[in-house]
């Protein structure tokens, strides 16, 4: 390819891919590139979704046991 200075061929072959992926993530990095925006690979967008879905699920947490403190915390009061 251009930096390796390999045939198309056998990057793919080694990557074991496909052609059209190959050039797909040329054009993405090329785009990336040209508007000076780093391209951020899958792995770290797939890592990021679980990170935020487990902070999530703290908060979610979070907020029920206030709630059942604060209905806990109520219902004393009225006795």
């Amino acid at each position: 390819m251009q930096e390796s200075g390999k045939p198309v061929a056998e990057v793919i072959w080694e990557l074991g891919i496909t052609g059209n992926l190959l050039y797909r993530w040329r054009g993405e990095n090329h785009n990336a590139k040209r508007l000076e925006a780093p391209r951020t690979a899958p792995m770290a967008e797939a890592e990021k979704l679980v990170r935020l879905k487990r902070e999530l699920d703290i908060v979610k947490k979070g907020e029920r046991d206030f709630l059942k403190s604060a209905a806990a915390y109520f219902a004393l009061e009225r006795l």
